[in-house]
């Protein structure tokens, strides 16, 4: 997971690691226990290969759908914009495809233990101003214990 899904990625390598995510979903589906202790880290340790699963699925499904180069990670494409001459081809990148900054990618697991995907529209921005870092501010200053004025 880290080889292909970290701040560095490449399709190909995204492809293999997704593969060999259903192969330990395969694996954990068929582990079986000695005793009834072991259950808490069989299930924290199948949670984990699924959502290992998941990660990959939906990086592999935006690349896949032409999605490139974001803030926190590059996307290697030989053929794509060249970083600097002296690196090579080996160090093009994709650039970000602005259009899926307005897209939300849905992720669910189906019962074959397998991926789906699916682009949407995201929802527009809330309005109001009751957001959690506004409210949380707000009681930090103590402003929620101050009593409002009776209107007239």
């Amino acid at each position: 997971m880290t080889k292909a899904a970290s701040h560095i990625r490449q399709i190909d390598q995204v492809v293999n690691a997704l593969e060999a995510a259903y192969e330990q979903i395969t694996r954990a589906d068929r582990q079986c226990l000695a005793t009834k202790q072991e259950l808490p880290a069989a299930l924290a340790n199948r949670h984990l290969v699924i959502a290992h699963a998941a990660y990959l699925h939906a990086i592999n499904t935006y690349l896949e759908a032409g999605g490139g180069s974001r803030g926190s990670y590059l996307v290697l494409d030989a053929q794509g914009r060249e970083i600097l001459p002296q690196l090579g081809t080996s160090w093009n990148y994709q650039p970000e495809a602005e259009r899926f900054r307005e897209k939300v990618l849905e992720t669910v697991l189906a019962a074959d233990h397998r991926f789906t995907s699916e682009f949407h529209d995201r929802r527009p921005i809330p309005t109001e101003t009751f957001w959690f870092e506004t409210v949380w501010k707000a009681y930090r200053e103590g402003e929620v214990f101050q009593a409002s004025s009776p209107q007239s």
